[in-house]
């Protein structure tokens, strides 16, 4: 079982399980993941493409396609095998790692892929999303990748994008930025 403390860096959430070991994970886009990669025992970037990165990291997951939600088959959206490969590298890090987690904007590829490796050590979906909106950077929104947290719903048996749903219904439009243009495109 985990269990979230109050996180002790900015932004970043901390997880103790019932062996006192302590992982660590912080979602950010790609500008601050330049200035803060240093500071992690493992990076995980979801870009569209390599030219975005600017910096190297030792311990460093790299997965390049777009910021598309729905499973239309483009060639550039993000297919369960990215997600397997995420699962993977996550899966072989030892006991307290400290992840930073990126994509460009830090609002969608990045949240939802966070959730996905918050599932993955072993967090309950709805304190995985309380605990990544808790933390996400004041004034940007929060909006998980839809078809990134099915995926890992997918893979892992688990239900972030029911979570997430969860979660997003109790929020002011206003707050959620993309919501409230999805929503007046969907009525049309």
């Amino acid at each position: 079982m985990f269990w979230a403390r109050i996180p002790v860096y900015w932004g970043m959430s901390e997880v103790i399980n019932e062996s006192k070991t302590t992982s660590s994970l912080l979602v950010q886009n790609v500008n601050e993941a330049r200035q803060l990669h240093g500071e992690f025992d493992a990076v995980i970037s979801v870009v569209s493409n390599p030219g975005s990165l600017k910096f190297v990291h030792p311990n460093h997951h790299r997965e390049f396609f777009d910021d598309i939600c729905e499973d239309f088959h483009w060639g550039r959206e993000p297919r369960r095998e990215h997600m397997e490969r995420i699962h993977e590298f996550v899966c072989k890090q030892p006991e307290g790692m400290r992840f930073l987690v990126h994509c460009q904007a830090g609002i969608s590829r990045s949240t939802a892929t966070g959730l996905g490796v918050l599932a993955t050590l072993g967090w309950d979906e709805d304190e995985a999303v309380a605990r990544l909106a808790d933390d996400h950077p004041e004034g940007r929104p929060f909006w998980p990748n839809r078809l990134i947290l099915k995926h890992f719903d997918a893979l892992l048996g688990t239900r972030l994008g029911d979570a997430a749903n969860r979660f997003l219904a109790g929020q002011p439009a206003r707050m959620l930025g993309r919501l409230a243009v999805s929503e007046r495109e969907s009525v049309r």
